[in-house]
């Protein structure tokens, strides 16, 4: 027996954007993107497993401060996630991922330090540290190219953009559906100047997704400077197609501003108690901004 397995990633909803745009008497296909898949076979003559040892083991302590770790980075608490992050390595000495989630964290928080970047030099030494860990099961070869493409981001940073170009192409290499190293790639060769491999990395990105508003935003330009026109005009259309609506935040304002019970969905991470007001659905006009 053949097992496979897929993910799939779609912008919006089809049945939600034809019922929003019927209205328009305008018609848009979502495309579907395959993000990830995999294949295992079994049977064949195999003996059958016993169930009890398919159940795994309770959660490690070092899993749950790495738990803990990714929860407070969502809600942008920054230094207790770095620290919940350094716990878990602590825990758990040979897995250079967890290195790499502090370094994350410290990177995050580099918008809100001064001059000297002091996080921004403390995510270099963590991801140092994670690759002068030697490869064993908890370090599978992704985990390295992962540390070494924070470490390419650090380089950047730090002016070393030829650097950081070499080591996102070796990356790119070995995971060419990668949308974000070949992002981080297309951005680091625009300003190295490199625009004929720019604008190649940016174009791989739209064979992956299609509906990355970002990558035609950049290629607008690109196209216009090699004198393609036709094709500029192209990602011009295309990028204000798929880009977020510049109105939207205006026309939540003032649905929140009508509907006050609901202005905590605003918020990433809040709570549900039940003293909170109530919320009636809001259907047809009544849910219009003006309402």
């Amino acid at each position: 027996m053949t097992l496979r397995a897929r993910v799939n990633y779609r912008r919006l909803n089809q049945e939600y954007t034809s019922y929003v745009l019927k209205q328009q008497k305008r018609n848009l296909t979502i495309p579907v993107v395959k993000m990830a898949e995999a294949e295992v076979k079994i049977g064949g003559g195999a003996t059958a497993q016993n169930p009890q040892s398919a159940i795994r083991n309770p959660q490690s302590e070092w899993k749950r401060w790495n738990d803990y770790g990714i929860g407070l980075l969502e809600q942008a608490q920054y230094g207790p996630a770095a620290a919940a992050f350094r716990r878990a390595s602590e825990l758990s000495p040979d897995d250079p991922n967890l290195l790499v989630n502090a370094a994350i964290a410290e990177m995050r928080t580099e918008r809100f330090a001064h001059h000297e970047r002091p996080q921004w030099q403390k995510a270099a030494e963590l991801i140092d540290r994670a690759l002068q860990i030697p490869q064993s099961a908890n370090s599978p070869p992704h985990s390295i190219l992962r540390a070494r493409y924070f470490r390419a981001l650090i380089w950047r940073a730090e002016d070393k953009r030829l650097e950081a170009a070499a080591e996102l192409r070796q990356i790119a290499a070995e995971y060419p559906r990668d949308r974000e190293v070949q992002r981080q790639l297309a951005h680091t060769l625009y300003t190295l100047g490199q625009l004929v491999e720019s604008r190649t990395a940016f174009e791989t990105i739209l064979k992956l997704d299609p509906t990355d508003a970002g990558a035609y935003q950049f290629l607008i330009p690109l196209y216009l400077s090699a004198g393609m026109k036709a094709e500029s005009e192209r990602a011009q259309t295309k990028y204000l197609l798929w880009r977020d609506d510049p109105r939207a935040d205006g026309i939540a304002a003032r649905f929140f501003a009508a509907h006050p019970e609901w202005a905590d969905e605003r918020i990433g991470a809040h709570i549900h108690e039940l003293r909170s007001s109530r919320r009636p659905i809001l259907t047809d006009q009544h849910a219009t901004p003006d309402k």
